[in-house]
């Protein structure tokens, strides 16, 4: 594996999987927009009933439908490979990285560090990190494109309830974004104990 230029920016590990992520978008963008085939198929053979269409005509929208679904399927599958084999070669990628420095430091340099935080960085650290750009790339088309394909789609029926609708998630994402600061310290003294608990565990 190649040396990563600019190991400390995140942008980078996005950078190095461009193709990878080609296919996550395609793959998301179909994968999220076809959830609306599902409603819309399910309406539209409940009024085949209703309107007591030819027996054919029923039979060949319920066969639209189950090939809506399995289109549905293929993406969806094709999305979450693409996700995890994007997580692995990113976690390969920084590992790969840390255990470098590790490798050129000398033992002055070493023995000044702590081998709990050295672990913990290396194991835990890692993991978090990865998993959290697995679900940013994940949450980008499952809840934000998802999102505003269901927005359009509701709009469609009626645009006063759909605007009402939106105002608790609204609030929701507000106090969400009040709470960043809090959560960030959390998390960051979360990290902090858990490298202690690696050196006492290496000690012991």
């Amino acid at each position: 594996m190649k040396k990563t230029k600019n190991p400390k920016r995140i942008f980078t590990y996005f950078s190095k999987e461009i193709p990878l992520l080609v296919f996550i978008t395609i793959s998301g963008i179909l994968y999220n927009f076809g959830l609306l085939f599902t409603p819309f198929f399910q309406g539209k053979m409940i009024d085949s009933i209703k309107d007591q269409l030819p027996f054919l005509d029923v039979v060949s929208l319920i066969l639209i439908f189950l090939g809506s679904i399995l289109f549905v399927q293929v993406f969806r599958i094709v999305k979450r490979y693409t996700v995890r084999e994007f997580a692995n070669r990113t976690v390969k990628r920084i590992r790969h990285t840390l255990y470098d420095n590790i490798l050129h430091k000398s033992l002055k340099d070493l023995e000044k560090e702590e081998i709990g935080g050295n672990l913990s960085l290396i194991f835990y650290d890692v993991s978090q990190a990865v998993e959290g750009m697995r679900k940013l790339t994940t949450e980008i088309f499952d809840t934000v494109f998802v999102f505003l394909f269901y927005i359009v789609y509701l709009m469609m029926f009626s645009v006063k309830i759909t605007s009402i609708s939106l105002l608790p998630i609204a609030l929701s994402i507000l106090l969400a974004f009040l709470l960043r600061k809090q959560i960030y310290r959390s998390s960051k003294r979360s990290k902090e104990l858990h490298a202690i608990l690696t050196e006492k565990t290496y000690d012991l």
